[in-house]
């Protein structure tokens, strides 16, 4: 849950920001947006409670560029009012994967990297039972490498 404290906390930043013509990064835990496929999240606890209304929020912005999180551990993308929305796997279970943020002018690069462990990431894809889902934490190619424009006139692409 965001509450009103940090809504308004929120607000003030992103009015500075875009008063300032900078582009903004949020990284948070839970999800604000259903990533790709149907049914491998909990919307009982993968979302953010009052999502719709950070996502309102978010939406009287033109220059939030990009939405980190990583609460499923699995590798996705999705765009939602020109923001990219970005979960990543987990560095601890499979696939053992990190990601590279790098910042330019205009751009933001995410490149997706295994941790060097042949070893526990067999173990780790082996211990999960569940059809398809390592598939998912894996992620689509597209979602392992992501460049997101962020000069004017250029709210998204990836």
């Amino acid at each position: 849950h965001i509450g009103a404290t940090q809504l308004g906390w929120l607000r003030a930043q992103l009015d500075a920001s875009a008063a300032a013509r900078q582009s903004v990064i949020l990284v948070m835990h839970q999800l604000l947006v259903q990533p790709p496929g149907d049914g491998w999240v909990d919307p009982t606890q993968d979302f953010i409670d009052n999502r719709e209304e950070v996502l309102a929020l978010l939406a009287r912005y033109d220059h939030v560029r990009l939405s980190l999180h990583g609460h499923v551990h699995a590798n996705s993308i999705a765009t939602r009012g020109g923001v990219v929305f970005v979960t990543t796997a987990s560095a601890a279970e499979y696939p053992m994967h990190w990601r590279e943020v790098s910042v330019y002018e205009c751009e933001v690069r995410l490149t997706t990297h295994a941790v060097d462990a042949p070893l526990q990431r067999v173990r780790s894809r082996d211990a999960d039972p569940r059809l398809g889902r390592n598939d998912i934490k894996l992620g689509p190619s597209l979602a392992n490498y992501v460049v997101i424009n962020t000069c004017a006139n250029s709210r998204h692409r990836h």
